[in-house]
C-alpha cells in the first residue's frame, strides 16, 4: 500500500485495519493488544518515512554540515506518544481509536520501554537530538543496539532482583536495518609497517573481526518536516556457525564463538567491569561504536564531497558525549593516517579541527582510565596513535611548563600505566563544555585547570536541559490545550482584521479581539502563549503556569 500523503481519521483507521489484515491476517475484534499497538505503530512510521524521503533528498542537495552526536546512551522513552506529539497527529490518532473501540492510553501500554539508556546522560542526549530535529540542524546519534539495556528490577521476598530486560522480544517496530552500511570493526592483531613514497601507514593482521550491523531510528522534529536519526550499532560475528560441526552432530562447537568476549559486544548497557574481563568489554564497547561511526561517517563524507579531507572539519563534526566515545580521536587518526595516506601533522590538525567534547561530571571515577597493558592488547594500533599524541602532547606541555613533571603527568594521556581519556578529549578536542556556568568554571579552575591555562579558547559552558514540550504535553495535556486553544483564538482574531471571517462558537470573541486589540498586539501575545507552551519545564501545575501568565496578559493587553 502506497504511504498515505495526508492522516486524517479514516485514513489512519484504514491503514490499522489493513496492516492487521496483512501482517497478522485477523481483524480489529480479534486481534491481540500487541498485534493492534504494532499496526498503530507502523501507521505512524508511514507518515514519518514519507517526511523522511523528502528530507533526505533535500538535505542531499543542500550539502549541509552534519553532526555525529556519538553517546554511550541514549535514553529516549517510548517512541510512539512522542511521535504522534512531534507529528501533531495525537487528535486525529484519538478520534480513529474512539471509531475503532481503543484507547490511547491502551495502545500506548503495549510498547515496550527501550533499553538504550539508563539515566541522565542518556536522557538529555535522547532530548538533544529532538531539539536538533526541531532546529532543522542535520545530525546522526550513535550509540549501541543494546539487546538487554541495563537489567529490569523485581522484588522478591523484599530483595532486588536483577533480570534481563527482554525489550526487543517483539521486534522494534520503529527501527530500519541498514546493512548496506555495515562495517568490519577489529581488534588485537599484530601491526604491519608499510613504507609508500616516503609516507608511513600501519595495516593489521590476525585480529578479532566484529561485523556492525546499523539500525536507525527516525528523530521527528516538532511540527516540521525535518527527521534526523538515532543510529544504533548491533555486534554480529563473521562466520559464526560452523555447518560441519552441526552436521556432525557437535551442536555446541558449531557455535564455538558465540562465548567469546567480542560476540557479548551489544548485549548489556554497562556491563560489570569489577573482573578483568568484564572491563575489557567495556573498552571493546567504546572501541567498537566509535570505529563503526566513524568508519560510516567518512565513507559518507566522501561520497557526497570527494576525497579531499581537509573539508571534513567544514562539513562533519563528531561529538564526544562524555568520556566514553572518547576514542574517536586516535580512531580519526588512524583512518585518515593509515587509510586516507595523511602526513600527521595535517591528520592532526583535521581531527582536532572536527572534535567537541561534553564532559559531565567532576568525579574523577568518572573521568576513564584504561589499563595501559589492556589497551596495547586489545587495541594495538590505537594504543600505539596514543602513544604518538602522547609524545607530542608532553613536548608541548615541556615548552609550557619546564621541568614541572608531576604536573605534566597529570595532564598527559598516558602516565603512571593508565591511559587517561578526560586528558585526550581536552588537548585534542577544539572545544571543551561544562554543563552549566557552575560545572564549566569548575573544569576552568580545578578539573582541567593545568589546560585552561594554556588552552582558555576552547573552555565553554553550556547548561543542560531537557524537551519541554513532551514534558507538559505528557505530564499536563490540559494546560497544553488551553494554551493551544488560547494561541488559535487569537490567531483567528488577527486573521480577521486581514478579512478572513472566523468561524465556529468562538467567532464573535475572536471578532471582539480583533477589533480591541489590534494587530501587533495580537501577534505579541501569540508569540508570547508559544513561548509559554515550549518553556514550560516545570511549572506543570495549571494554577502556577495561569498565574504567571495572567500577569504577563495583563501587562501585554
Amino acid at each position: 500500500m502506497p504511504l498515505q500523503t495526508e492522516y486524517n481519521k479514516d485514513t489512519i483507521k484504514e491503514s490499522i485495519l489493513n496492516k492487521l489484515l496483512r501482517y497478522y491476517g485477523c481483524t480489529i475484534e480479534d486481534a491481540t493488544p500487541k498485534q493492534i499497538y504494532a499496526a498503530v505503530a507502523t501507521t505512524v512510521r508511514d507518515q514519518i518515512m514519507l517526511k523522511w524521503r523528502f528530507e533526505k533528498e533535500a538535505r542531499r542537495s543542500e550539502k549541509a554540515k552534519r553532526l555525529y552526536y556519538l553517546s554511550i546512551e541514549f535514553l529516549t522513552g517510548r517512541w510512539l506518544h512522542n511521535n504522534l506529539l512531534n507529528l501533531c497527529s495525537t487528535k486525529e490518532y484519538e478520534k480513529a481509536f474512539e471509531e475503532l473501540g481503543l484507547t490511547l492510553r491502551g495502545v500506548l501500554h503495549e510498547e515496550p520501554e527501550p533499553a538504550l539508556g539508563n539515566g541522565g546522560l542518556g536522557r538529555l542526549a535522547a532530548c538533544f537530538l529532538d531539539s536538533l530535529a526541531t532546529l532543522n540542524l542535520p545530525a546522526m546519534g550513535c550509540t549501541i543496539r543494546y539487546e538487554y539495556g541495563l537489567f529490569r528490577q523485581r522484588i522478591v521476598d523484599g530483595q532486588q532482583v536483577e533480570v534481563p530486560d527482554e525489550w526487543l522480544t517483539y521486534g522494534n517496530a520503529w527501527e530500519i536495518p541498514t546493512q548496506r552500511d555495515a562495517v568490519e570493526v577489529c581488534f588485537g592483531g599484530q601491526m604491519v609497517e608499510n613504507w609508500v613514497g616516503g609516507t608511513n601507514y600501519v595495516t593489521l593482521k590476525n585480529t578479532e573481526n566484529v561485523i556492525a550491523v546499523p539500525y536507525d531510528l527516525p528523530i521527528v522534529g516538532y511540527d516540521s518536516d525535518v527527521v534526523d536519526r538515532l543510529r544504533t550499532w548491533s555486534a554480529v560475528l563473521p562466520q559464526n556457525f560452523n555447518l560441519e560441526k552441526f552436521s556432525a552432530g557437535d551442536y555446541n562447537g558449531s557455535t564455538e564463538d558465540s562465548n567469546s568476549i567480542a560476540a557479548q559486544i551489544s548485549k548489556v548497557l554497562y556491563p560489570e567491569d569489577n573482573t578483568y574481563n568484564g572491563k575489557k568489554l567495556r573498552l571493546m564497547q567504546e572501541y567498537f561504536l566509535v570505529s563503526a561511526t566513524l568508519q560510516y561517517a567518512i565513507k559518507d563524507f566522501k561520497r557526497v564531497y570527494g576525497t579531499d579531507m581537509s573539508q571534513l572539519p567544514e562539513k562533519v563534526a563528531f561529538h564526544i558525549n562524555d568520556t566514553h566515545p572518547a576514542m574517536v580521536i586516535p580512531e580519526l587518526m588512524r583512518i585518515l593516517v593509515d587509510e586516507e595516506r595523511l602526513p600527521w601533522e595535517e591528520a592532526e590538525r583535521i581531527t582536532q579541527a572536527t572534535v567537541a567534547y561534553t564532559n559531565h561530571t567532576i568525579m574523577a571515577e568518572a573521568l576513564e582510565k584504561w589499563p595501559e597493558n589492556m589497551m596495547r592488547e586489545t587495541l594495538p594500533r590505537i594504543y600505539s596513535i596514543m602513544q604518538e599524541l602522547n609524545r607530542r602532547l608532553c613536548q608541548k606541555l615541556f615548552d609550557a611548563f619546564p621541568g614541572q613533571w608531576d604536573r605534566i603527568g597529570h595532564m598527559a594521556i598516558l602516565a603512571y600505566d593508565q591511559a587517561h581519556m578526560a586528558n585526550m578529549c581536552v588537548a585534542y578536542s577544539h572545544a571543551v563544555n561544562g554543563v552549566s556556568q557552575l560545572h564549566g568554571e569548575i573544569l576552568k579552575h580545578t578539573t582541567f585547570a593545568d589546560y585552561y591555562a594554556i588552552m582558555p579558547e576552547k573552555f565553554y559552558a553550556i547548561t543542560n536541559g531537557i524537551t519541554p514540550r513532551r514534558w507538559l504535553m505528557l505530564a499536563n495535556p490540559a494546560l497544553s490545550e488551553l494554551l493551544d486553544g488560547s494561541r488559535h483564538i487569537l490567531a483567528a482574531a488577527l486573521l480577521a482584521l486581514y478579512g478572513k471571517p472566523p468561524e465556529g462558537p468562538d467567532a464573535e470573541l475572536c471578532r471582539q479581539l480583533g477589533r480591541r486589540l489590534g494587530r501587533q498586539k495580537l501577534i505579541n501575545t501569540i508569540q508570547m502563549l508559544q513561548t509559554y507552551r515550549g518553556a514550560c519545564a516545570y511549572n506543570v501545575g495549571v494554577s502556577h503556569v495561569l498565574g504567571a501568565l495572567a500577569v504577563e496578559l495583563e501587562e501585554l493587553l
